[in-house]
């Protein structure tokens, strides 16, 4: 029945008119794009072989979308004992889907706009919350300065809170970090256990907990933040199994190594994967906390009646979680259904040979002694101040520059003894990478460490200007003190990377 001249179809819905797909066509000829042509194509074959049953997808022609669903046209066939089914063609369904789309990009809009403002309220929410006790705890240092033990109490208090703060800034900035410096391998078997361990109330008397841990291979990561990561989905876990009524409460924890094909699971390329699988059978997600849960902020424990957010911690677990995955080339990949409980599936990347061999360079660290010369550049006078005070605790001499000037004078002026340069990385009106570039052409040998509390972005400039890390601000003394350790005594430890 097939026509000798195209025409245009109108069959099913009437109001589908289109001189693109026209009866007689065929459909890789009426598609402009070759990818998507060639795809067609290799979908037919699998479908003809029987290796998938149907396929559906998305297709764009001429400013319109389509939706485009394909699928094998059956046939009953007898033989000598039984009747079977073979495939005698295919049977292909456009669908005209440009409103739809349209709908579903406002809808995304809407949701950004919520997130934001999720995300704004709770940023609010928990840094006037952590400012109302540095305020508080300054001002008993004010009106008490004599009483030493209450100055003390309130300086610690002060620090903890500045901490938290810190804390919650660097979790933020993770969620659009793209890439992370100095990355070590990583055993997630030992970083998983770990965060077995830390968690409260896992191995609840009511709970049924099993994990098999298979053998993985080593990831690039943090320890730390892989651990924070497994840590915030085995916590969810154990909260939707706290919520569940009845006696069956079981968590099940797996690990095992896995190796993808190219875009066998979407958005991960090819190659080697640690994959952990947590499974419970807690309460499961409705729709809305399955599309929300990684966003930052977001609960399903009790929130303020105004804003929306969390009154039980800070709301960046499972957000934070799949910033520190993706950010290492990993994904999170979640199935719900309530009742029935959710199943998280983690997917890390393995290590190359070629970075592990050797990766870390270690560095003789000797003790501070004598006094080497320290120079720190900042345009804040108050951050200057502080930072000199310290170093004065740790006997080292340190010198001041607030500006990109006086920074070059005293660079000339010490340019023999001067060995590490603390550059803030962002200066006003002018570029703190051409700082650190005239800096190295006084002395190319001189270790320069980036000081900064902006996001990953506005410092990625100042590392390929040649700076050896970036310390966020604030900093505590202990992690100033290793600095000086590293950079001063037994030099600068670097990661290897052949290649």
């Amino acid at each position: 029945n097939y026509p000798t001249e195209a025409k245009d179809f109108s069959f099913g819905d009437f109001a589908f008119k289109s001189n693109l797909f026209g009866v007689g066509h065929r459909i890789t000829d009426c598609i402009s794009d070759f990818q998507i042509s060639t795809q067609i194509k290799g979908i037919a074959a699998s479908i003809f072989s029987a290796s998938i049953k149907k396929e559906s997808f998305r297709i764009s022609e001429r400013g319109k979308n389509y939706k485009v669903d394909i699928f094998p046209q059956l046939c009953a066939k007898a033989t000598d004992k039984t009747e079977k089914s073979i495939i005698t063609g295919l049977i292909c369904v456009i669908s005209d889907i440009s409103d739809f789309v349209q709908l579903e990009s406002k809808l995304a809009d809407l949701q950004r706009t919520e997130s934001l403002r999720l995300l704004s309220a709770g940023v609010g929410h928990h840094f006037n919350n952590t400012l109302q006790g540095i305020i508080g705890q300054a001002s008993i240092i004010n009106n008490h300065p004599e009483n030493l033990e209450l100055v003390k109490s309130a300086s610690d208090s002060i620090i903890a809170s500045s901490l938290k703060a810190a804390d919650l800034t660097r979790q933020l900035f993770s969620s659009i970090e793209k890439s992370s410096p100095q990355l070590c391998p990583i055993d997630a078997n030992l970083a998983l256990t770990e965060a077995i361990n830390k968690v409260p109330d896992l191995f609840h008397s009511g709970f049924e907990v099993s994990f098999v841990l298979g053998q993985l291979p080593l990831v690039l990561g943090k320890q730390e933040s892989i651990c924070q990561s497994f840590e915030a989905v085995l916590a969810n876990a154990r909260d939707a199994l706290n919520k569940k009524l009845g006696h069956l409460h079981q968590l099940s924890i797996k690990t095992y190594t896995v190796d993808l094909a190219q875009d066998e699971v979407a958005p991960l390329t090819e190659g080697t994967y640690a994959k952990i699988v947590i499974i419970d059978s807690g309460v499961g997600m409705d729709y809305q906390t399955r599309t929300h849960c990684l966003d930052p902020f977001f609960t399903t424990k009790e929130t303020d009646l105004i804003s929306g957010i969390n009154l039980e911690g800070s709301g960046l677990g499972l957000s934070k979680a799949l910033a520190t995955v993706r950010s290492l080339g990993g994904m999170i990949k979640i199935e719900s259904d309530q009742p029935l409980g959710s199943c998280i599936e983690i997917f890390l990347p393995a290590a190359s040979s070629q970075f592990t061999d050797g990766q870390i360079k270690a560095s003789a660290k000797e003790s501070l002694a004598g006094s080497p010369r320290i120079l720190f550049i900042d345009d804040d006078e108050t951050i200057t101040f502080t930072l000199q005070a310290m170093l004065k605790g740790l006997n080292q001499e340190c010198l001041i520059a607030n500006d990109n000037l006086t920074a070059l004078k005293l660079m000339r002026r010490f340019k023999h003894s001067i060995e590490l340069v603390l550059l803030d990385a962002i200066l006003p009106a002018t570029d703190s990478s051409l700082i650190l570039k005239k800096i190295k052409k006084i002395n190319p040998s001189v270790a320069i460490i980036g000081f900064s509390g902006a996001a990953p972005e506005q410092t990625k400039r100042l590392l390929e200007a040649g700076a050896l890390e970036i310390v966020n601000k604030p900093i505590q003394i202990s992690k100033l003190k290793e600095l000086l350790e590293r950079y001063l005594a037994g030099g600068p430890q670097l990661l290897v990377s052949k290649g």
